[in-house]
């Protein structure tokens, strides 16, 4: 929207960038939806941005403090938001595998890290030119994400969320590794 939302402000120099993103797994990850849109575009490709499920957790913290409408799992315990972030990495599995590659996964961490590389890596995988032009704006806009994979005091006990995190080299005391 050009003048923001009830849970985000107007981004202000919108008008100098050439593209924004944000992290969206279920608009296109659930079951439903996918489907449809494989119906709409056949051919479609889907990148995948994943994030630290205690970064994810603490930046949820820190928006229902701020932002007026929240989603309703956003009010529930731990339990319930790490349960949802599981089950969205569960159905962003199911949807790559159905994909046959034409899927494509980037860690949130390693774009903020290394913006130019990874993004390098996703435009080779669509075929696309980067362009030094590209790749000097990408390095220059970066912003550092407000919230960081601390570690939690506790983390929920939910089954299979342990091995979902390790498939991407993430850990229960917040850590980031490369993944197995």
């Amino acid at each position: 929207r050009l003048h923001g939302s009830d849970v985000q402000q107007t981004y202000p120099g919108k008008n100098d960038l050439y593209w924004i993103g944000d992290k969206k797994p279920v608009q296109h990850a659930d079951p439903e939806l996918h489907g449809f849109i494989l119906e709409l575009w056949p051919d479609a490709r889907f990148i995948h941005v994943v994030r630290h499920p205690c970064a994810v957790y603490q930046s949820i913290q820190a928006a229902k403090k701020n932002w007026t409408t929240v989603p309703e799992y956003w009010k529930g315990d731990d339990t319930d938001i790490f349960g949802r972030w599981l089950r969205h990495e569960r159905w962003v599995l199911d949807a790559m595998e159905s994909l046959g590659g034409a899927g494509f996964s980037l860690r949130y961490e390693d774009i903020v890290a290394r913006p130019v590389e990874e993004l390098q890596r996703c435009f080779d995988w669509l075929d696309l030119d980067i362009g030094p032009d590209v790749r000097s704006r990408i390095a220059a806009m970066l912003r550092r994400p407000n919230s960081a994979n601390e570690p939690m005091q506790s983390m929920a006990v939910i089954e299979g969320l342990e091995d979902m995190m390790a498939r991407y080299g993430y850990g229960l005391d917040g850590s980031v590794r490369q993944p197995d």
